[in-house]
């Protein structure tokens, strides 16, 4: 089981939605841009310069 929002950056990370997309129909808006900072992948006018915390691998997922 997973939330709307883990499903979207999901979705972001296969490149399947935009990260505009993703931010407009997130739930949380402010804690999805948290969680878009972490990874690295905040929108240009978003971006910090904090680094991320870790790198991921994503998985092959035949969902997609």
């Amino acid at each position: 089981m997973q939330t709307f929002d883990q499903h979207l950056l999901d979705l972001l990370r296969a490149n399947k939605i935009s990260v505009e997309t993703a931010l407009a129909a997130a739930t949380n808006r402010a804690d999805f841009q948290t969680k878009l900072a972490l990874e690295g992948t905040a929108p240009e006018s978003e971006v910090t310069d904090e680094k991320p915390l870790q790198n991921y691998e994503i998985e092959s997922d035949v969902r997609f």
